[in-house]
């Protein structure tokens, strides 16, 4: 085991060193033949020795700008979108680094384990009041309950939410591996649209995945009512082989998921 940074704080936390061909099969490696992470961030002024630097993109920041910030303190590798000059530090180069992102804060600070029973949540309206029933059935039922929505965090040894909305992929993951560690046996997890943007869910596997309705919100954000739902779809991708999906199929919103459900996941 090693340390490595497990927020843009510089705490540490145990992980193992993940290969990055192993959890991006889709990615091109220059200047090596694949490169191990320890630590890794998307803050350049942030980054360490002996870290792996991503360079995400937003409407706001292009991470490609800070890659020599990173090199110069001491990066081993960059992950981006694009060739770009790195001076000879290995180059990862993905199609998506908000996904990267994501998958490997899972990879290394999530789950450890396939224990943790994970029931997603998401929909224009109703998810956290869902999150919540859901939660306290199964905990009248006699499960470990954790808990994760916008209106806090709760695990198997505390009761009171702690926290807000989760706005980051690796602070999900975080969580998730809380979670299993203080030993519950399913977690409810709000999944807004923002988190679906980042790819939240990379790498993790949900037993059940419930979709409240769908409507049309957060425009600014995803442009129009179309890409919205093509976001809102991307939860599927972490249905288990084996999963559920809870939907209301007298919405005819709903349908286009249903339908994909049934052809993609079964």
């Amino acid at each position: 085991m090693t340390q490595s940074r497990d927020n843009k704080s510089g705490s540490q936390s145990n992980v193992d060193v993940q290969k990055l061909s192993e959890l991006f099969p889709d990615a091109s490696f220059f200047a090596c033949s694949d490169i191990e992470c320890v630590g890794f961030t998307d803050q350049a002024t942030e980054c360490r020795p002996g870290d792996v630097f991503i360079a995400r993109c937003d409407a706001n920041d292009d991470g490609h700008e800070h890659i020599p910030i990173a090199v110069a303190q001491g990066a081993v590798g960059v992950v981006a979108e694009r060739m770009v000059p790195t001076h000879g530090v290995p180059l990862c180069v993905v199609p998506d680094t908000f996904w990267a992102w994501s998958r490997l804060s899972h990879a290394l600070e999530g789950l450890r384990g396939s224990s943790l029973r994970v029931i997603a949540v998401t929909g224009t309206s109703g998810k956290t009041s869902t999150v919540w029933l859901t939660a306290s059935i199964l905990s009248e039922a006699g499960l470990r309950v954790g808990v994760v929505s916008d209106l806090g965090c709760v695990d198997a040894l505390s009761s009171v939410p702690e926290g807000g909305p989760i706005a980051d992929p690796r602070e999900l993951a975080s969580w998730l591996r809380r979670l299993e560690e203080s030993g519950c046996s399913h977690a409810v997890v709000e999944v807004s649209s923002q988190l679906l943007a980042k790819h939240a869910l990379a790498g993790v596997v949900c037993d059940t995945i419930a979709v409240t309705n769908l409507g049309s919100a957060h425009l600014d954000l995803h442009g129009t009512a179309s890409a919205y739902h093509a976001v809102k779809e991307r939860i599927l991708r972490a249905s288990s082989a084996d999963g559920a999906l809870v939907a209301n199929s007298d919405d005819p919103r709903s349908q286009r998921l249903i339908e994909r459900y049934q052809t993609e996941c079964n």
